[in-house]
């Protein structure tokens, strides 16, 4: 089991297809995040374009696969 948390705590889906989701991220998780990106304090709007763009690279590599 990792030692890091990042848990999804509700998912809102939306009419044109896309999700709200919202994620609760443990202390010692936030406390890695700071550390990698040189951030002083947690930030959820910084986190979510990370979180974003590891999903967004994560679509094209399996697009990629598919093809």
């Amino acid at each position: 089991m990792s030692e890091f948390s990042l848990k999804v705590i509700n998912v809102i889906e939306q009419p044109d297809g896309s999700a709200i989701v919202t994620f609760d991220v443990d202390k010692k998780t936030r406390e890695f995040f700071k550390s990698v990106y040189g951030w002083k304090r947690w930030s959820s709007k910084k986190f979510q374009q990370v979180l974003l763009q590891a999903i967004d690279n994560y679509v094209k590599i399996q697009e990629k696969k598919d093809v």
